[in-house]
């Protein structure tokens, strides 16, 4: 018996059958395809890698310069009677805020979206006393600073909306002002609208790989200052 296995195991072993041709092409055939096929897998989870930390570092950048605009936006006062908003445009934001604790002058800041999409913040002190009428500001900026390179605009939309306040209507609505803002419209401006989209750092040109943002922010009709018992009065209602 051991034997008659010996026997069948060399026969098998010496046997000379093989591929024929055709088999063998295609099994070629179907080893390029599977193989083509995994490099373009491989080759599209790279892509989709790169998508990914674009749009990560997209909205990093961006989520810090909105965070920094709504900040001083929210941060507004009227001042010896003045408005908060100065001027205001499409690509461009004249305002007076506070960022201290109210024993300091208020400053006045100029946001800026410039046509190569870099968003600065223009700093002016104020050179008039507390409480004088008018209120002056240095002719030059104490700081300027860029908060954004990258920057577009949502589609058609304006980096700076300017919402009014319509009580004629019922209920009441918050119609959209004119840009540039008219003199007659800033006391009446209630809410700004900040938009932009911010385009990967190493990939400008991808519009896809980027982020767009959006955010809301309620103009102040007092200065906070005058309610608050902890801080010093430094400004009037408007």
């Amino acid at each position: 018996m051991l034997v008659s296995a010996l026997v069948r195991l060399r026969r098998r072993l010496a046997a000379e059958d093989g591929f024929t041709l055709v088999e063998m092409l295609t099994a070629m055939t179907i080893g390029t395809i599977v193989t083509f096929a995994a490099v373009a897998l491989l080759g599209r989870a790279f892509v989709a890698t790169n998508e990914v930390s674009d749009r990560v570092d997209a909205a990093q950048r961006g989520r810090v310069a909105m965070d920094t605009v709504t900040r001083e936006l929210g941060s507004m006062v009227c001042f010896s009677g003045i408005t908060p908003i100065v001027a205001g445009s499409n690509s461009s934001i004249t305002f007076v805020t506070d960022l201290g604790n109210g024993s300091v002058s208020p400053e006045r800041h100029v946001l800026t979206f410039a046509a190569n999409g870099t968003l600065t913040d223009a700093v002016y002190a104020m050179t008039s006393v507390n409480g004088a009428t008018p209120v002056t500001w240095a002719a030059t900026p104490s700081s300027t600073r860029t908060l954004l390179t990258g920057g577009a605009q949502n589609a058609t939309t304006p980096f700076f909306q300017y919402l009014g306040y319509d009580s004629s209507t019922s209920p009441p609505t918050t119609p959209a002002l004119n840009s540039p803002l008219v003199t007659a419209d800033l006391d009446n401006v209630t809410q700004i609208v900040v938009s932009f989209s911010v385009l990967p750092a190493h990939s400008s040109t991808s519009a896809i790989r980027g982020a767009a943002l959006t955010e809301q922010v309620a103009v102040p009709e007092a200065d906070p200052n005058l309610t608050d018992p902890n801080k010093t009065t430094v400004s009037q209602t408007c």
